[in-house]
């Protein structure tokens, strides 16, 4: 989780050896933590050698309660009732 955040962080990307300082850690051990997380994120690698995220196909996880999941729902269903236009995304939710 560390490193999807300092990642998220660094949107032009990090290189290795910056991860393996930030994270305190020997720059083989960051490596391997790149490729273990490319497994679950879209993790790019560029020429230079900056890792990163793909933002255009990254998905972020929240967490809410059940209180706050209901409101976004009722919130939804409230905006699909009472706009003019059909909202696909809205009624989705």
């Amino acid at each position: 989780m560390q490193l999807e955040q300092l990642l998220l962080a660094h949107g032009q990307g990090l290189h290795r050896s910056e991860i393996a300082r930030r994270l305190g850690v020997h720059r083989s051990t960051a490596a391997r933590y790149v490729t273990e997380l490319g497994s679950f994120l879209p993790i790019t690698e560029d020429d230079k050698g900056l890792v990163g995220i793909n933002r255009a196909s990254y998905l972020s996880n929240i967490r809410l309660t059940i209180h706050e999941s209901l409101s976004l729902y009722l919130a939804s269903l409230l905006m699909a009732d009472r706009m003019d236009r059909f909202n696909p995304h809205a009624a989705s939710a």
